[in-house]
């Protein structure tokens, strides 16, 4: 699996109107999604999974607390990850090098590296951000892509500053008109890049 460069994440909300959401990021084409609702059953869950596939999401992450019986054949799991014998692909959470480092070389396919900037989805979190020097000396031109505070205002320069790629939860479930803001800054990027 190659790994994915733009990523959203369910903000695992019980009141949200999440099948709303999907469609709306598979009728603009968004790349993937990590379905992390682990308070909807399996079979709610399974109905996320067959909508995001149905309406166009092309890779679709089960986060291992997110109970499922659809097999997606890609799953993300949490820091301190060491391995698994299992055959899926996997994308692990990080907060720091050591934890980036460890996945990696346990055979994760990327990981999120956290928090960039202070996270729009948790307004009171209190980690120091990053920032993209910080980000950057850690990821080291590795599949890491950037979670915090990403906003279609930052992205581009993210992109710019040479981020491998993003995963986005409160810049898209909180104004799900900026999936088409992100998307066109995504579809630029890869048009420069191919180009190149």
């Amino acid at each position: 699996m190659t790994a994915p460069r733009l990523i959203a994440i369910t903000p695992g909300k019980v009141a949200y109107d999440l099948e709303a959401a999907i469609t709306t990021l598979g009728k603009h084409g968004w790349p993937a999604i990590i379905l992390r609702e682990p308070h909807r059953s399996a079979a709610e869950n399974d109905a996320l999974i067959q909508l995001a596939l149905d309406v166009g999401i092309k890779s679709v992450i089960c986060h291992e607390k997110s109970a499922h019986t659809i097999p997606t054949g890609k799953t993300h799991v949490g820091e301190g990850w060491l391995g698994s014998p299992n055959t899926e692909k996997v994308g692990v959470s990080c907060h720091n090098a050591a934890q980036v480092q460890s996945a990696l070389g346990a055979g994760a396919n990327y990981t999120l590296l956290s928090p960039l900037f202070t996270p729009t989805s948790k307004p009171n979190d209190s980690r120091t951000p990053l920032g993209l020097p910080n980000f950057l000396a850690i990821a080291k031109d590795r599949p890491v892509l950037a979670l915090g505070g990403i906003n279609p205002d930052n992205y581009a320069q993210i992109l710019a500053a040479g981020v491998y790629g993003v995963a986005i939860m409160g810049s898209i479930f909180n104004n799900p008109k900026s999936v088409e803001m992100f998307l066109q800054i995504y579809w630029n990027q890869k048009i420069k890049s191919s180009s190149s």
